[in-house]
């Protein structure tokens, strides 16, 4: 999955210049490139480079270089949608871990790996949760795969909880270093602080998200997120995790159901009111909440409409293009191809409830078809219902115009929909035949008694 926010030929360029410049340098800064590239959002850019790096034989990082590249593979697993893939990133990042701190427990770097070992349990409770949710058509299994969470979420929180403390530590024996190491060294620790304590907030509320049939116990948890975020949302302008963290406060009062309005207000404040580049994170999540929330309202209201959820979610798409397949881009891209669903049948049927042929209804239809074929490109937690409810739509439009007959095969455009309609005369024939034999049967044995 690409993850970088430039285009793949952009991101080249920018890596083969700073490759570039570090070799020419007297002393490579290589470990601070690495780490703009992932502030940058660029983690599969970094871990091309660290790659090259552990080819290189340097001496100088060869200590720190396993724990950089599980760092990289972690921020890369956050953004993974595809379970394989973020499971063998966590599974490769944990060993790396594991292998430094067993090293090294006392090295400078160590704070760091701490972190990484609590994201690795955050990382493993997500997985988890997007089990359960691929599960909602079995709701047995769904629950015991949220039961199963819980513990998960649990331990992952308890792992963040003592971390700033002990990044804190660190950075006051840093302090009096002015050396460009100690302090690029201090910056890092800064920001993995903000961010450890991020995680922390969307673990709390994660696990809220896992007591679908307990509404005390999922209220808790999301209070105590709210609490987690809203404690760092003002701690420093300069750091990307604390604007997150702001757009986090509005969506756990929008969850809880307290001052939604107020809450929609506050998201649209951080997305008009932020300029700073520190910010572009947290307006990116608040565009996606506000997305999100529009959707939820229409037929609520006036202004609350499939028309303006629509411009909201295509005008996401169109900023982010290179987040479309995170947890925030496929909400989006689900909910769109949902509402085009809806709306497709709410123009299409008719007063027997028969979907009809008609222009804007298929348009519709049409355009929930591409999107639920985009989706499924990639395995991720919302593929399955995309690939259902495609096939159910592309069976919908072929039986509409063809008025419930079998499909003359000069209407169907291409082998996916012969297919679908083949395997609707299969399941028609599987159906005459089930009706069929017991009258048979029956027969049989008449003929036979006598």
């Amino acid at each position: 999955m690409r993850t970088s926010q430039f285009p793949r030929p952009i991101g080249c360029i920018v890596l083969g210049l700073a490759i570039a410049v570090c070799t020419g340098a007297a002393e490579p800064p290589h470990l601070e490139l690495v780490r703009g590239l992932r502030t940058q959002g660029m983690p599969d850019l970094a871990l091309e480079y660290l790659e090259i790096l552990s080819k290189g034989g340097d001496k100088a990082i060869a200590v720190v270089l396993p724990l950089e590249l599980a760092r990289t593979r972690l921020e890369l697993a956050s953004l993974e949608t595809e379970e394989a893939k973020r499971t063998a990133l966590v599974n490769t990042a944990r060993g790396e871990i594991d292998g430094f701190l067993a090293a090294n427990p006392n090295h400078p770097m160590a704070p760091f790996a701490q972190v990484e070992r609590a994201r690795l349990l955050g990382l493993q409770g997500r997985g988890i949760l997007g089990q359960a949710r691929r599960a909602s058509d079995s709701k047995e299994r769904s629950r015991a795969l949220l039961a199963s969470a819980q513990p998960v979420f649990e331990n992952a929180a308890k792992a963040y909880a003592d971390l700033p403390k002990m990044i804190d530590a660190r950075l006051a024996a840093l302090s009096k270093d002015e050396s460009p190491a100690g302090r690029a060294l201090a910056a890092d620790l800064t920001r993995t602080k903000y961010q450890a304590e991020l995680d922390r907030g969307i673990i709390l509320y994660s696990l809220g998200q896992t007591f679908v049939d307990d509404v005390i116990k999922r209220g808790e948890w999301i209070v105590k997120g709210k609490a987690a975020f809203s404690a760092m949302s003002d701690k420093d302008d300069t750091q990307a995790a604390c604007f997150i963290a702001r757009a986090w406060v509005s969506e756990c009062d929008w969850e809880l159901d307290n001052k939604r309005e107020e809450a929609k207000r506050n998201l649209e404040g951080l997305v008009t009111a932020t300029r700073s580049p520190a910010a572009a994170a947290g307006v990116r999540t608040a565009r996606s909440f506000l997305t999100k929330y529009a959707f939820e309202e229409i037929g609520g209201g006036p202004g609350k409409t499939f028309e303006a959820a629509r411009i909201r979610a295509e005008s996401w798409l169109r900023d982010y293009p290179a987040y479309r397949n995170t947890a925030e881009g496929l909400i989006v891209r689900y909910l769109l191809g949902y509402q085009y669903e809806t709306e497709g049948f709410r123009l299409g049927l008719d007063k027997a409830g028969k979907l009809q042929p008609l222009a804007a209804a298929m348009q519709n239809l049409r355009n929930a078809e591409a999107i639920y074929k985009d989706i499924i490109e990639t395995d991720n937690e919302y593929s399955e219902r995309a690939t259902r409810r495609r096939m159910n739509l592309i069976l919908a439009r072929v039986d509409a115009v063809n008025k419930g007959k079998d499909p003359d095969p000069a209407t169907l455009k291409n082998f996916e929909e012969a297919w679908l309609q083949a395997q609707v005369q299969q399941a028609r024939l599987s159906e005459f035949i089930a009706k069929e034999k017991p009258e048979a049967d029956k027969a049989k044995a008449e003929s036979a008694r006598r």
